[in-house]
């Protein structure tokens, strides 16, 4: 499952913690006794989750009820109840519409079929720029294409 924050759109999720016990090892201390840790290599203990949320913005995930989401099912259950559907109707190898479960969806369709016909024909030459600007684009932000 994937999180993308609902703000600010950031796809990073971090969970907040109470009590918790964190073993380091410290890799170097300084003459005045600052030291370094090797944040690789640390062990943690116990904790309670009090809440999950945007590591970028600090958005946190609430339940229906406006409750912070502390536990895995919850955790879930949002992850779930925010998950972005798309559904695509093919048919005779057609694309004939496009569905989201999101009302603010942007969706863009490589047509490398109309973008190989015609080379004089104007609209061919319009879709072959779109899919080079989004085939540009998947690569860039290393999005994955699902066939």
């Amino acid at each position: 499952m994937k999180f993308v924050c609902p703000d600010c759109g950031k796809e990073v999720l971090e969970e907040v913690m109470d009590g918790v016990v964190v073993y380091s090892s410290i890799t170097s201390i300084s003459e005045c006794g600052d030291h370094e840790y090797d944040t690789k290599h640390r062990v943690y203990e116990n904790g309670d989750s009090v809440h999950y949320q945007c590591m970028n913005c600090g958005f946190i995930l609430k339940t229906k009820n406006g409750e912070d989401i502390c536990t895995c099912e919850d955790l879930v259950s949002w992850l779930k109840s925010h998950m972005i559907r798309i559904i695509v109707v093919v048919e005779g190898g057609v694309v004939q519409n496009i569905f989201s479960s999101h009302p603010d969806l942007d969706i863009d369709v490589l047509d490398h079929d109309n973008a190989r016909n015609g080379l004089d024909d104007e609209t061919a030459e319009k879709t072959r720029v779109l899919n080079e600007r989004l085939e540009k684009e998947i690569k860039e932000k290393g999005l994955e294409i699902v066939w």
